[in-house]
């Protein structure tokens, strides 16, 4: 377990190990630790071999419940389902750096290598729509229904089960690396999303009609912002209510990013409480 800080955002990253019951240990300490939100990273096979390629991300949306543990937490006809702010931020994150990324269902299955016994299903779930193959997110999206919190799940395609024997498996190569690399970066910048609107809520909710909490605190700010050409800049935005203003006055006293373009450019987007 690594406490870390993120441009200005602080979260845990843990290691979960591999399959459904034993990352579900991992997920339920860390909602007792008091986790609010939890997103996994990791690898997943394609299902789809000519759409979805090594390197390439995917956003699951939901999850098909093979894992060998959510069965023991939910009812049989129980959704696994992540939580779809959390999925979209993932998907739109990625979007944004101008990373290739797919958004579904993927099939959760506690089997890494079938055996003779048992017909494999990937081939079922893959006609039924599943994108990917992986092991973890059904479990996830479970406790999280179970317990309250948000969830959601990005990974990178390290190959294709269908065509293993032609080796299309590398997950160490050069290609899943990179594609590694940008599932790291839209991990860790929608982390730090959700940490600056958990901050902001917290912050509206304790002082919902108060921006700063003294006058000397107020013209100490006022001057940053001017010194910036902030202040004049945001209050150019004649569209923009008084509350929204406020808000993001707000958020940049809580020291929720060190980047306040961010707000100028996501104003908009802001609502009053």
């Amino acid at each position: 377990m690594y406490n870390v800080s993120y441009e200005g955002a602080d979260m845990t990253i843990v290691s979960h190990g591999i399959g459904g019951p034993g990352a579900a240990i991992c997920f339920e300490e860390l909602i007792k630790l008091g986790a609010t939100t939890i997103i996994r990273l990791g690898t997943c096979g394609s299902l789809k071999p000519t759409e979805i390629k090594q390197g390439m991300l995917v956003v699951s949306t939901s999850a098909c419940r093979e894992d060998g543990h959510s069965s023991w937490m939910v009812p049989s006809g129980f959704p696994a389902v992540a939580d779809p702010r959390v999925s979209l931020a993932l998907h739109d994150q990625a979007k944004s750096l101008g990373y290739n990324v797919q958004m579904g269902i993927t099939l959760t299955s506690g089997n890494f290598y079938p055996g003779p016994a048992m017909p494999s299903t990937l081939q079922v779930n893959a006609d039924a729509g599943a994108l990917t193959v992986e092991m973890e997110n059904a479990t996830l999206f479970c406790v999280g229904s179970v317990r309250g919190i948000r969830t959601g799940a990005i990974a990178t395609v390290d190959g294709s089960p269908f065509n293993w024997e032609d080796g299309d498996y590398d997950p160490h190569g050069k290609t899943v690396a990179e594609g590694k690399i940008r599932m790291i970066t839209t991990g860790l910048k929608v982390g730090r999303q959700i940490v600056a609107e958990d901050k902001a809520a917290a912050l509206t909710k304790a002082s919902p009609n108060k921006i700063f909490e003294s006058d000397d605190l107020t013209k100490n700010y006022i001057e940053i912002f001017k010194s910036k050409n902030l202040y004049d800049h945001v209050q150019a935005f004649d569209d923009l209510k008084m509350g929204v203003k406020a808000k993001i006055y707000q958020l940049a006293m809580a020291g929720v990013y060190s980047d306040f373009q961010f707000y100028l450019v996501n104003a908009t987007e802001l609502t009053e409480e």
